[in-house]
């Protein structure tokens, strides 16, 4: 337990949270005057960020088991591909301006969106 413990610890994950939980805090809590905007989009970055990570760890780990990692430097570059587009959508997503009921509305398909309602 203590390797999987350490291994926790040194998550990215967890430190997002904990720096975003610290930060709700400090915001709150101290009555800091944050602005809204930059606030919810610095909680939905660090929230989408352990989503994503997270299937990016349930993939990765699915695929090991069923032995369907890129093996060839051509499938690997195709999934360096689509990652990249992934990661385009997204930040064109947060360049939006998300507030927090866009933001669940919108969290699980980030892909398929207009202007803000």
């Amino acid at each position: 337990m203590g390797g999987n413990l350490k291994e926790k610890l040194m998550s990215r994950k967890f430190w997002i949270a904990v720096a975003t939980a610290v930060f709700i805090v400090l915001s709150d809590g101290l009555g800091l005057n944050v602005d809204k905007d930059i606030y919810w989009k610095l909680v939905i970055l660090a929230i989408s960020y352990i989503f994503g990570e997270s299937a990016v760890d349930i993939a990765r780990t699915k695929a090991l088991q069923q032995g369907e990692l890129p093996t060839t430097i051509k499938e690997l570059q195709k999934a360096i591909k689509a990652a990249r587009q992934e990661i385009k959508a997204f930040k064109k997503f947060i360049k939006t301006k998300v507030t927090p009921t866009m933001a669940i509305s919108k969290s699980a398909d980030f892909h398929n969106f207009d202007a803000p309602h």
